[in-house]
């Protein structure tokens, strides 16, 4: 996850919400065991575990706008998610045709780990554009996820095609 300068003025929310979604990256990365750098620790193409997430302690919130923090929680945290390598290297483990499925079962799942009950967290992210169209910083966050989804199928169909295993295509500007 990179991590933007902090701009001049009132920017300690935004930046304490950037920390706090690089946070959640790098636990959930943790989880399934990656390092920073999306290198994945054992293992190849031949039967990857696929990734999965700790559901987040207490009640998922299910009604009410969700929060500028929790939606950059989500964004910047599935978003190093779905392009680390060892995801990568899972996907492409799949058959091309499941891959798409299984990235957005992943989100799905990453919502609960984030306190989003799933149903709820799918239809106020369809809101995200119009409730924070003004703020750069949670659109370029969600951009970013949303690029990430697509990125993840095509760097994973390439790696299937360069034969899988090994490192994914989770490199890239």
């Amino acid at each position: 996850a990179r991590r933007s300068p902090q701009k001049a003025g009132g920017g300690g929310d935004a930046a304490a919400a950037a920390e706090s979604a690089a946070d959640a990256a790098a636990e959930a990365m943790t989880k399934l065991r990656l390092s920073p750098s999306g290198e994945g620790g054992e293992g190849g193409a031949a039967a990857l575990p696929a990734p999965s997430f700790a559901r987040a302690a207490g009640d998922l919130q299910s009604s009410g706008a969700l929060s500028r923090e929790k939606v950059l929680r989500f964004a910047t945290g599935i978003a190093a998610v779905l392009m680390s390598d060892g995801t990568i290297d899972y996907l492409a483990s799949l058959p091309p045709e499941a891959m798409p499925a299984r990235c957005i079962a992943l989100q799905r799942e990453y919502l609960e780990h984030c306190g989003i009950e799933q149903e709820h967290g799918c239809a106020e992210l369809a809101k995200v554009p119009q409730q924070f169209g003004g703020d750069s910083e949670v659109l370029g966050a969600f951009r970013g996820f949303q690029q990430a989804c697509r990125g993840a199928v095509q760097s994973a169909i390439m790696t299937r095609a360069r034969g899988g295993g090994g490192m994914g295509g989770g490199g890239g500007g």
